[in-house]
């Protein structure tokens, strides 16, 4: 839809200057309704969101837990894992230092995700990144072989740091 805006003519010039032009009081009321509609919109808006579905005001948050059990750290319950890594060793691939090994799931579980992951260290004993290989759905009684790409510089030395799935 195309909206034209009327336009006043031209008024002729007199001895004392151009003329101001009148104002358009259908336009003012209308942009005046639009920011009234709009303060009222967010006005409602804001009350809705302080009060809940039902219309009674949403809870207060509760104090935090001061006690010094809740205040230690939980952890999950350890996840039984019985994924193993049976052997790994460096490779070269195109030139790219290569973790290569295999993860042998000896279980009747099948896993839906695992991911091994290596830290890497150079030459003086720092560590200069990391390694990691994943495979979704690894068999139960299955074997995988991975590759891990070890794309830091200087790599030199690696240790297994990690075993997942789940």
């Amino acid at each position: 839809m195309i909206y034209l805006r009327r336009t006043m003519a031209p008024r002729p010039f007199d001895a004392t200057g151009p003329t101001e032009p009148t104002r358009n009081t259908a336009s003012s009321l209308a942009r005046w309704r639009f920011v009234s509609l709009a303060i009222l919109s967010s006005l409602f808006l804001g009350i809705a969101s302080i009060l809940g579905a039902n219309g009674e005001p949403l809870a207060p948050m509760r104090a935090a837990a001061t006690t010094a059990q809740d205040l230690q750290p939980r952890r999950a319950p350890a996840a039984e894992t019985t994924l193993h890594v049976t052997g790994w060793a460096w490779k070269t691939r195109s030139g790219v230092p290569v973790i290569e090994g295999f993860v042998r799931n000896p279980s009747q579980r099948h896993y839906r995700y695992v991911q091994v992951i290596f830290t890497l260290y150079n030459k003086h004993g720092v560590q200069v990144g990391s390694a990691l290989a994943n495979v979704n759905h690894l068999e139960a009684a299955g074997t995988w072989k991975f590759q891990a790409l070890a794309l830091a510089e200087g790599v030199r030395t690696a240790r297994l740091q990690e075993i997942t799935g789940f």
